[in-house]
């Protein structure tokens, strides 16, 4: 089960998983919703994947290390870019409807 507030991102999700399921002659059932309760009804576990800010935040994350002349690889799981992620997490998804 996929969700997303968004049907642009939730359909752009959908895209990615029926590719990947090709790529690796995987048969998927690949079932989408913009209903979180629907989403959630019968989970026996939730992977909450989200970027809070989307990519300006990201961006952010990027270029102010770089302006200090910090070097890193990828800056939203890992090294000084990072540090601000998981800041903003708990009140994202606490303020989640």
């Amino acid at each position: 089960m996929l969700y997303d507030i968004n049907p642009d991102r939730l359909n752009f999700a959908r895209v990615t998983a029926e590719q990947a399921a090709a790529r690796f002659g995987r048969v998927a059932d690949i079932v989408t919703t913009s209903d979180r309760r629907e989403a959630l009804a019968g989970a026996s576990f939730v992977i909450n994947v989200i970027a809070v800010g989307g990519f300006a935040a990201t961006r952010i994350d990027l270029e102010l290390p770089a302006a200090m002349g910090l070097r890193q690889t990828v800056g939203d799981t890992t090294g000084v870019g990072s540090v601000p992620r998981p800041a903003d997490l708990p009140g994202a998804v606490r303020d989640r409807p």
